[in-house]
């Protein structure tokens, strides 16, 4: 009757406003409910720090890759054979692995000990609890960064080396074009960074895009941080996606062409061998020797190193993609959000900071010096096991005479 009264003496127009005006509020509040702090707030950015597991798995990772890296480097420094450009190369990228994976390891060292991996927290919480990871993150930022283009440039220039070599047959005109190697690989990782470095653009970024270690920051604007921006995408690009992608494209094209040169010069050889014996003009044990020689024309390794370098660079690759779409951003890449980000997530901190020692298994555990050595040391274990094996059978038959005579 109350209700009947309002609505009777005009107070019905009231009611509906209150009403619509409370679904307007209810809707305000789900659209935000929607929306990640981090993308709503630019002022104050939520940064989503991944799962602390994802930290472990990175400490690994980085370590051996240390240790891989390391290696390779005191295998082809010690070694007496003379040097060649392809294992100067293989240095230089060993000791740009060395620097990406010690980078990575501090950083992620540092957020493991400060509690930060599993917690989202607003950026001016961060910064006002942890005083020191502006310029933590800074430094690392510099130093993975810039590693990690000398890696792709370095990677790139081993197979244009080896195109040259084994393919256009100019070994001694790219081994003149090592000051050319040297200034690409070196000085124009550092022309490229530093002027990102100096413009206040290196440091800690968002947690969706950055992992557990720091590359582009939030930029030198206090009032707009923004991982939807333009510009930080464009600035991820300059600072290590393009030359990524650029590197994976070249050392696939190269390395195409250089298996195809090997194929083609084996055909030849056996071709040559062949006519040569039909004739007669051709001993056995030197087809053998031209045989042998056709089938070492390259390592076979040498084929793993565009498909490993995919691999590994794949998921990092996928995620910076997948954020530029602001929608795909916002569901998939917040590793709350979705187990699809949270493989992709982990992945990319095993697989990031692993090109140490995977360069390691390629160029030394499965060069066919180690592998001979592995070989002869399973001979070894191998003999060991039959003299075991002999003995003990022999001492429980002598075991057996002596329980018979008894």
């Amino acid at each position: 009757g109350t209700l009947s009264g309002h609505f009777h003496s005009g107070r019905s127009c009231d009611i509906i406003n209150v009403f619509t005006s409370e679904l307007g509020i209810f809707a305000e509040m789900e659209q935000k409910a929607t929306v990640p702090s981090s993308m709503g707030n630019t002022s104050n950015p939520l940064i989503l720090f991944p799962k602390s597991y994802n930290g472990v798995l990175t400490v690994i990772s980085c370590s051996f890759s240390i240790i891989g890296s390391f290696s390779l480097i005191a295998f082809y420094w010690l070694r007496k054979a003379p040097r060649t450009l392809s294992s100067i190369i293989v240095m230089c990228i060993a000791l740009a692995d060395f620097f990406t994976a010690s980078g990575y390891l501090v950083i992620t060292s540092w957020l493991l000990h400060s509690g930060l991996l599993g917690r989202n927290e607003h950026f001016d919480d961060v910064v006002g609890n942890h005083t020191s990871i502006l310029s933590v993150c800074e430094g690392q930022s510099f130093v993975t960064t810039t590693s990690s283009m000398w890696s792709f440039w370095w990677t790139t220039i081993l197979a244009f080396h080896l195109n040259l070599s084994f393919v256009w047959q100019k070994k001694e005109f790219s081994r003149r074009l090592l000051p050319l190697y040297c200034l690409l690989g070196w000085v124009t990782p550092l022309l490229i960074t530093i002027p990102v470095l100096a413009t206040g653009w290196l440091g800690l970024g968002c947690g969706t895009v950055s992992v557990t270690w720091c590359f582009i920051g939030y930029g030198p604007d206090d009032e707009i941080k923004d991982c939807t921006n333009q510009v930080y995408h464009i600035l991820e690009a300059i600072a290590g996606k393009m030359w990524e992608i650029g590197a994976f494209f070249f050392i696939s094209v190269l390395y195409i062409q250089i298996w195809c040169g090997v194929i083609k010069a084996r055909k030849k050889t056996k071709k040559d061998i062949s006519s040569s014996s039909n004739r007669n003009e051709l001993n056995p044990l030197l087809a053998q020797q031209k045989k042998a020689a056709a089938r070492s024309i390259i390592d076979w390794t040498a084929l793993l190193i565009p498909v490993v370098f995919l691999f590994i660079r794949s998921w990092g690759t996928l995620r910076y993609f997948l954020s530029l779409d602001k929608s795909v951003t916002k569901d998939l890449l917040n590793p709350d959000l979705s187990n699809l980000a949270d493989l992709l997530v982990t992945m990319q901190t095993i697989f990031d900071p692993s090109q140490g020692w995977t360069n390691a298994v390629i160029f030394l555990i499965l060069s066919k010096k180690c592998i001979s050595i592995f070989g002869s040391c399973l001979k070894l274990v191998k003999q060991f096991f039959v003299i075991c094996c002999q003995e003990l059978a022999l001492a429980c038959r002598s075991q057996e005479d002596f329980s018979a005579n008894a």
